[in-house]
């Protein structure tokens, strides 16, 4: 399997950011606990901001999740089950990326 990295994000209103801020950093140690519990072994996971945020007033996130030997659709269909419990209201655009070298 390659070592794919899967990249998530979505636009959160700045005027919302603290509240979603939590929200957000509880789904990834939720998603982190469930993936541990099932034996994948340890899963990274991360949550990064633009600077920017838009004339709208909208920041950009991205929740990046990372394993040794890559994400596999299992893990997808957990994060999205997690996301869902959670109630994220945001549309999330997904994207995996490969390493070009080691």
């Amino acid at each position: 399997m390659n070592q794919q990295t899967l990249f998530v994000y979505y636009k959160v209103p700045q005027a919302e950011h603290d509240r979603w801020l939590g929200v957000v950093q509880e789904l990834q140690k939720g998603i982190l606990d469930k993936l541990s519990s099932t034996g994948k072994g340890l899963v990274e996971a991360s949550l990064l901001r633009r600077p920017e945020v838009s004339s709208e007033g909208l920041e950009t996130w991205m929740e990046v999740y990372e394993h040794p030997s890559g994400i596999d659709q299992g893990m997808v269909d957990l994060i999205n089950e997690q996301v869902q419990q959670v109630g994220l209201p945001f549309k999330r655009a997904a994207e995996f990326f490969i390493p070009l070298a080691r």
